[in-house]
């Protein structure tokens, strides 16, 4: 279970800045793909993670990494990539 508060701070501002909610969170950790690299988990969401009965809600999110410290759990920080036509 990923915990959503320890070392919050920065993530919290992060997701701030990014315009995500805690939901918006929670469905790209459930619906995104991983990708293991460097220590860290990387939750990257495309476009055709997206169950149909889910585009039209989080559609917006496509490209967007939430990137998880592999040993703790912690979430780290949040992102969107630059190009969402590569996420498709």
């Amino acid at each position: 279970m990923i915990d959503m508060h320890h070392g919050h701070s920065h993530f919290q501002k992060r997701i701030a800045q990014r315009g995500l909610s805690s939901d918006d969170v929670e469905f790209v950790l459930a619906y995104g793909v991983e990708i293991h690299r460097a220590g860290a988990v990387h939750f990257l969401l495309r476009g055709k993670d997206i169950p149909d009965n889910f585009q039209r809600q989080y559609s917006r999110l496509i490209g967007t990494t939430i990137l998880v410290a592999e040993r703790w759990d912690t979430q780290i920080t949040a992102y969107r990539a630059q190009r969402k036509q590569a996420m498709k």
